[in-house]
């Protein structure tokens, strides 16, 4: 019953986050191709190739966000760049359950969107623009939300002794004074 004052974060900073997540993916994606092409791998049939690469950037796309966020509690490389974090829908942290289904549903609509190849990323814009809180589709489904946490701080305003009155200041003793006045 206590009211949270949650920073939602903008769909600039979330792209922004999202592509340095895919870039990571792609980098780690490349690094793991190279090994198994040096491993050996490269001189298999094409379809068990073909399926092994699946597998690969099935593992990539799901393990990736799901450590990240589950071993940071909400964030991936992207967010913590940009000071963003992954929350439940109430402000507490995400558990791997949070975490696995914002994966797997990134995997299957949104990032690569194996279901949905050409509208997936298209599909998930759409859906968080129109979302109250800017949530897409993955956020939906395990009932979370990505917040600002990182904000530029206004500097705090100080009172300035006006310089006719600074032999007076020091003077002052405010020990009569009752606390209610």
């Amino acid at each position: 019953a206590v009211a949270l004052d949650l920073r939602i974060a903008q769909m600039p900073s979330r792209l922004t986050a999202a592509v340095i997540d895919l870039a990571v993916m792609a980098l780690v994606l490349l690094l793991i191709s190279l090994g198994l092409t040096g491993a050996g791998l490269g001189d298999l049939d094409d379809a068990l190739l073909a399926g092994v690469y699946v597998l690969l950037i099935v593992l990539v796309f799901v393990g990736y966000p799901l450590t990240m966020e589950t071993l940071t509690r909400g964030r991936t490389f992207g967010k913590l760049a940009l000071g963003l974090r992954v929350v439940r829908d109430d402000g507490g942290p995400i558990t791997f359950r949070h975490a696995l289904v914002r994966a797997l549903f990134g995997l299957a609509l949104e990032r690569p969107g194996l279901f949905l190849p050409s509208l997936g990323p298209a599909l998930g814009l759409v859906v968080s623009m129109f979302s109250e809180r800017g949530k897409r589709i993955g956020d939906m489904a395990a009932g979370t939300v990505v917040l600002q946490e990182r904000t530029v701080t206004q500097p705090q305003w100080t009172p300035v002794m006006p310089p006719p009155l600074a032999w007076w200041a020091p003077t002052l003793d405010l020990a009569g004074l009752d606390d209610g006045l």
